[in-house]
């Protein structure tokens, strides 16, 4: 393919020519959607497709090679609305990207218009075996018609498909019911079938995460059997090997990484830095000396030597950098949030979690943000008490992530923080429970949800399960604020009192909670 990506870089190209390079893509052994043909494949089937003369053996050729690309949103936008231009041969790649783009209604809504040629090209050519899978797979959206993970993959199987489309589907399928045990079913069969893409290692190291597995998904991370090729994957890498507490073998690969670049790659110099603050305090303040005075250091990088050669109780007031400094790494922020965020974990390992919360909702103001930025977002306004943010990204990192309990338990903390769908809540944190058993904060979440819900009897017996011995500070105040309205509410004045009288350190509380401290508080002053 390389001739023909110079002829794309030049932009000098006819249809015969690029006929022959789509075909040549055509016949590639390249395991597919590989991205550095994304852009060729655009180029010239995009050429193709926009020719008045076009012929029907062109267009699917055009739209085959967009399909084997992975660029279904192009094949769907191009004939969206305008179906009955697609030629026949063509057709069940269009359907694919349908379904590949999540598009159910409309996937099923042309199955019925298009039965007749879909029926026509079955007998002629065999059915495709991937859309017999996506088209079986349909049932598997009806309400109440998925019994099961196991069940759901029989259905899938009775397609005469590859294991891994039908595994595939099965993944896609249970994303969009949620049902986290079906999808790590099928990431474990991707993974022990060699079939598995990076991506779909890192979603099942957070999914046997969730699920508790948490030995087995710290132990899957580093023995991993592909070696990260490209900076994107090994940031990734690296970053589950933070949330394993894997320090030591995270500087080790980045240390190996950075030694071997002919420049310091600006994203593994921060993640260095994070791996060197929870270890290596000498060895950070050294690694940020030497960004500092190493010639050609990207200017990127020039706020990261700053911050790992100075610690919060070095600094007399507030830390100032310069935003002409900043900037740099702002704008590279802005293209790479979860470069961002890095920095950001950085600045609080260094005790600067006020500034570290400034950074991520600047970045979050101006760009678009994934769930693990959010993630990180929710946990610094927390710290900060600042109720907008934190319900905000507690949200958001919810609706990209709910198999991640993290998130999931911060959504349910929003829920209780606003007041909202007290019966939702409740029936979030019983589902909490049950998953995350022996979770304290859970469970003190849970306490709190039934309370809101007026259950008071079930809010006491839940609030016994709690051990405050396993709560961070933050959350003995909130278990004490929980444990103050529960007796207001059961009519124990007295024992509110009590707890009142101890008193409550007002900077620990969300907004929302101080108010409910005050009214709880002016109640019991005029029942005296």
């Amino acid at each position: 393919m390389t001739r023909y990506q110079e002829v794309w870089r030049s932009g000098l190209v006819g249809a015969p020519l690029a006929v022959e390079a789509l075909r040549c893509l055509e016949s590639s052994n390249v395991d597919f959607p590989a991205a550095s043909l994304k852009e060729p494949a655009l180029f010239f089937a995009g050429y193709l497709l926009r020719q008045s003369d076009l012929k029907p053996q062109e267009a699917e050729l055009a739209i085959q090679a967009l399909y084997k690309c992975g660029l279904y949103d192009e094949i769907v936008s191009r004939y969206y609305g305008k179906e009955e231009r697609i030629p026949a041969l063509a057709f069940p790649a269009y359907m694919k990207a349908l379904f590949r783009m999540k598009m159910y209604g409309r996937f099923q809504n042309l199955l019925g218009r298009f039965d007749p040629l879909l029926r026509r090209l079955a007998k002629t050519g065999g059915e495709d075996p991937e859309l017999a899978v996506y088209r079986r797979a349909l049932t598997l959206l009806e309400p109440g018609a998925y019994p099961g993970a196991m069940a759901g993959f029989a259905r899938l199987c009775g397609a005469k498909a590859t294991e891994e489309t039908a595994y595939r589907t099965l993944l896609q399928i249970s994303d969009r019911i949620g049902d986290r045990p079906a999808a790590a079913l099928a990431l474990a069969r991707l993974v022990k079938d060699g079939k598995a893409r990076y991506g779909d290692y890192l979603k099942f190291w957070w999914l046997l995460s969730w699920l508790g597995n948490q030995g087995e998904a710290v132990e899957l991370a580093l023995a991993h059997p592909q070696t990260p090729k490209t900076a994107g994957e090994r940031a990734a890498f690296c970053r589950i090997l933070f949330e394993a507490g894997e320090y030591a073998r995270m500087s080790e690969l980045l240390g190996d990484w950075l030694g071997n670049a002919s420049a310091p790659d600006p994203g593994m110099s921060i993640l260095y830095a994070l791996a060197l603050a929870k270890r290596n305090v000498e060895g950070l303040m050294t690694f940020g000396r030497t960004l500092a005075h190493k010639p050609g250091t990207p200017p990127a990088l020039l706020p990261v030597a700053y911050v790992t050669s100075t610690r919060a109780e070095d600094v007399v007031g507030e830390l100032r950098v310069s935003s002409e400094l900043m900037t740099p790494l702002l704008e590279l922020s802005k293209r790479s949030p979860e470069v961002g965020l890095d920095f950001a974990l950085l600045l609080e390992t260094q005790g600067f979690a006020k500034q570290a919360f400034q950074w991520v909702t600047e970045i979050a103001s101006e760009t678009d943000v994934g769930p693990r930025f959010y993630r990180g977002m929710a946990r610094l306004a927390r710290m900060a008490k600042d109720e907008h943010y934190y319900c905000l990204a507690a949200r958001k990192g919810y609706e990209m992530a709910p198999w991640r309990v993290d998130m999931e338990t911060a959504y349910l903390d929003s829920l209780l923080l606003t007041g909202e769908a007290p019966e939702r809540a409740a029936e979030l944190a019983n589902e909490l429970s049950q998953v995350q058993a022996q979770d304290d904060v859970v469970e003190l979440l849970y306490a709190w949800a039934l309370l809101q819900a007026g259950r008071v009897e079930e809010s006491k017996a839940a609030l016994k399960m709690v051990r405050p011995d396993q709560l961070d500070a933050a959350r003995r105040v909130d278990l004490r604020l929980v444990q103050l309205e529960l007796a207001w509410r059961s009519g124990d004045k007295q024992a509110a009192r009590r707890i009142l009288a101890k008193g409550f350190p007002r900077e620990a509380l969300f907004p929302s909670q101080r108010r409910r401290l005050d009214s709880i508080a002016e109640k019991l002053s005029e029942n005296l």
